[in-house]
């Protein structure tokens, strides 16, 4: 309709306002501007990637280093280290509500949880050590992560074997 503060414009008027008078159907017919369609963002599922860092000492004493990456959604607040020496038939256990690495005897790093994307270091260094040097013994090697403290919670595992 026109303006009717400026006779030289047009505005829109609800049609609950308006009373309609004469023909219609010379009127332009509107078609409005589709809105965007909302985006489906999925939420990533709960994952890890393992590397192995290497085999460190201690007092006469070994442990490997593994480098996890939180490539999921989940937070992960606690972490299990198994460890076979398929030559020795030896399993090892190390659980932590940290995920602390070493260097020699000296922590390097301590995090308390792996956000979304984030990495750490672990060692099993605090238990389930290696009273010999494993050096040139296959081992498989399998870490789960958890959700919460004490191994509790949504947990993934991830295996692989290494020869240091």
């Amino acid at each position: 309709m026109v303006n009717p503060d400026n006779p030289n414009g047009y505005c829109w008027v609800w049609g609950k306002y308006a009373t309609v008078s004469g023909s219609t159907d010379i009127l332009p017919v509107y078609t409005a501007q589709p809105t965007n369609t909302p985006t489906n963002t999925p939420t990533v599922a709960p994952g890890i990637d393992l590397d192995y860092e290497g085999l460190d000492s201690c007092s006469g004493n070994y442990y490997v280093k593994i480098r996890i990456l939180n490539t999921g959604s989940s937070t992960w607040k606690s972490v299990k280290i198994v460890i076979k020496d398929n030559d020795t038939s030896t399993t090892l256990t190390n659980a932590s509500d940290t995920f602390t690495s070493y260097s020699g005897c000296t922590v390097s790093s301590n995090q308390k949880d792996l956000t979304q994307g984030e990495e750490g270091v672990v060692a099993n260094y605090s238990s389930g050590k290696f009273t010999y040097d494993p050096t040139g013994h296959s081992l498989t090697i399998t870490v789960t992560v958890y959700s919460a403290d004490s191994r509790t919670g949504t947990s993934i595992s991830k295996s692989f074997k290494v020869t240091p």
